[in-house]
Order: structure tokens, then sequence, then C-alpha cells
């Protein structure tokens, strides 16, 4: 925030500009950076989310070569209004997975709420270097055919700040059943951010669960 005079070249000004806000503070005229709220997810958007996850791995996992091709060509045969009054050309999948999200969103979705979840997430320092034990428990009933995704950040020389979100890498993917995974082969001392979350076989994800440690360092 900082004191200014004559903001926005004007006596007293209020509002935003860009990624600015005028306002006054105390008696004295002040910009600062425009706060953008958190945007909150509706119910009706976790589920379309699920349900566009479920298509897409139905695609990928049950459909055949064949019938692939046969939603190529459905597709082909089928243009689509691009809105400035041309056509376009669905891929075999763009094809696939919008019309059964309608038929679904019709005859019922066939994606359950997520109702499992990571909560508790402890990490540990062990003394062995490079290593960091990570223990965890589940919120419902974890399965096997489901998996638990975790997700590092680092090495960093020291503790910092949770806002690390950017910085995250994809690690490895255990079994939903399992509350353990030690992670090694990182950088003795260094800080480390692990994350984790469920993922269901549908595609629905639980939120993210991190905390930070530093890996073990040889006696």
């Amino acid at each position: 925030m900082a004191k200014v005079v004559n903001p926005f070249m004007s006596g007293q000004a209020s509002g935003s500009v860009g990624s600015m806000t005028a306002t006054m503070w105390k008696g004295t005229a002040v910009m600062h950076l425009r706060q953008r709220p958190a945007r909150r997810l509706r119910r009706a958007q976790t589920s379309n989310r699920a349900l566009l996850a479920f298509l897409s791995r139905w695609w990928g996992q049950h459909l055949d070569d064949t019938e692939r091709e046969q939603w190529r060509d459905w597709s082909r045969g089928h243009p689509q209004p691009n809105g400035f009054g041309g056509t376009f050309v669905m891929s075999g999948q763009q094809a696939f997975i919008q019309l059964n999200q309608v038929a679904l969103g019709i005859s019922g979705s066939p994606v359950p709420h997520e109702s499992v979840g990571i909560q508790n997430l402890t990490l540990a320092k062990p003394v062995v270097a490079g290593k960091i034990e990570v223990d965890w428990s589940i919120l419902g009933t974890g399965i096997a055919a489901d998996y638990i995704q975790e997700d590092v950040a680092g090495p960093f020389s020291s503790p910092g700040r949770i806002e690390v979100v950017g910085k995250f890498t994809r690690l490895t993917a255990v079994a939903g059943n399992l509350l353990t995974a030690d992670l090694t082969g990182l950088e003795a001392g260094a800080w480390y951010f692990i994350r984790l979350r469920y993922v269901q076989a549908d595609g629905q994800v639980s939120p993210w669960v991190q905390n930070q440690c530093q890996a073990g360092v040889a006696p």
C-alpha cells in the first residue's frame, strides 16, 4: 500500500483500474493492489468436472480402436457451429464426451460424489540421508484400485511459506488404501513441501493436504 497525491489525476479517486485500487484510508489517499477473492466452486461444477474426467477415462480405457474410429466418422459427418457463422469438426473424443455428457445428464450421472479424502498428513525427518517419512490418515474408506497422488516442491535452503503451488511436480502415486509412503533420494538437509490428494477411479479428487519437512541427514 502506498500513499499518493492526486491519485489517477483526480482530487479524490476511488475504485479500481487494472490491477490497482485507489481508496481513502484514515483520511489519506492510498493505492494498493486490487484484491481478487478466491473463486468458490459450486457443487454443480465439481459434479461436471467429475463427469468429464469419468468420460475421458472411459474413452481411453474402455473403447477399442474400432469404436474410436466410429466416433471420428460420426464427428466428421456432424460439423458443429462455431459461433461465427461457420462450422468446425470435433475430434472423436470431443464428440464422445459431448453426447455422453448430455445423455448422462438426462439419465443420471454414474459418478458418485467424492467420499474419501486425506487428513492428518505427518512428515518426519529420519536419521537417513535424503529421506522423509510420510504418514497420513484417510477420511472414509481407501480402495486399492484408487490412488493417492504425491507431489513435491523443493529443495529449499530453509523452511518457507505455504504459497508454493506453482513449484510442485508430480512425484509418485500409491494405492488408495495405503497410509504411508516414505520418500528417498532427496537432497540431504534440504527442505521440501509434500502434498497429497486422493484420486478416485472415476477421476474425482479430494482437496490437497500439504506440509513441509527437512530431508534427513546421515549421522
